[in-house]
């Protein structure tokens, strides 16, 4: 951190953290450096997404990776709730702080709308918990982008945060891209011996401590099977579920996964119809009934 003092018209500048380069070729040198560093383990790892442009973006354990070059960590402070005019909560808004030998360097602020892809196909209070979650994730992002983004364009990847340009542009990048898992919020990528598609599914360990993956093939697969059991049921528009599945394979897994959710929401039960009607004399009763 910089810090100035001024006593009787002198200034006095002090770096704490960072040694101050009297050659400017020294501080390209380190940025190279650690450019360097970063692609080559990022690239190893596939801690990046890309979008359908080709430009690639730096996932949240890659922005934590290029933090750790200059000893520095984030730590994201509890979600917010946003609230509308009406007092309805409509997302979270969450503060990371980036902390350096005990200083702050830098901060990020991010919100999550209750409307945001990672809270789709979500209820109630899983809704909010996606909310919060994905605040404090964009906002980690955030506070090591605001310092090191340099870093990361040297490396050749975007300033900005995948799980920015997700929420910013879903629809092309990854909300609605073939890769994307909308219910775990990650991107699926080439993993073990067959490079199978599949992210691990974070908290979750296995009857052996192992962890847990989530495989596109059979998710997809599972929805497919979802898809069928719902068309058989005839307890659905019969239109509806003929256009569905016409575009079935034409379909993100994020928007076959919308679907299943929206054809297994319950349906209100139709009204009962009046027995309580008022008549005035007894030949109304009778035309009524007749």
């Amino acid at each position: 951190m910089t810090l100035a003092r001024q006593d009787e018209g002198q200034i006095d500048v002090r770096q704490d953290n960072l040694p101050v380069y009297d050659n400017p070729s020294e501080v390209v040198k380190r940025s190279s450096q650690w450019a360097s560093a970063l692609m080559a383990a990022v690239e190893k790892q596939e801690m990046f997404a890309n979008t359908g442009n080709g430009k690639k973006y730096l996932e949240v354990e890659a922005w934590l990776f290029l933090a750790e070059f200059a000893g520095a960590y984030s730590i994201a402070q509890e979600p917010t709730p946003i609230e509308n005019k009406d007092g309805e909560i409509t997302g979270y808004k969450c503060v990371a702080v980036l902390y350096q030998n005990n200083n702050i360097i830098s901060q990020g602020t991010m919100t999550c709308g209750l409307d945001a892809f990672p809270c789709r196909g979500k209820q109630g209070s899983e809704k909010d918990k996606a909310a919060m979650s994905s605040a404090q994730t964009w906002a980690i992002s955030k506070s090591i982008q605001n310092k090191y983004r340099y870093v990361a364009k040297l490396a050749g990847f975007e300033g900005a945060s995948a799980d920015e340009m997700r929420n910013n542009e879903g629809a092309m990048f990854s909300g609605n891209s073939a890769d994307f898992c909308p219910v775990h919020d990650l991107s699926w990528r080439p993993a073990g011996k067959t490079k199978e598609l599949m992210h691990i599914v974070e908290g979750e360990k296995g009857a052996r401590g192992g962890n847990v993956w989530c495989k596109k093939e059979e998710f997809v697969g599972s929805l497919l099977d979802q898809m069928t059991v719902i068309a058989k049921s005839g307890t659905h528009d019969a239109d509806v579920i003929a256009n569905t599945s016409k575009r079935w394979n034409s379909m993100s897994p994020a928007e076959k996964f919308e679907a299943v959710q929206s054809f297994q929401q319950p349906t209100e039960a139709p009204e009962e119809p009046e027995d309580n009607i008022e008549y005035e004399d007894e030949n109304e009763i009778i035309e009524a009934v007749v």
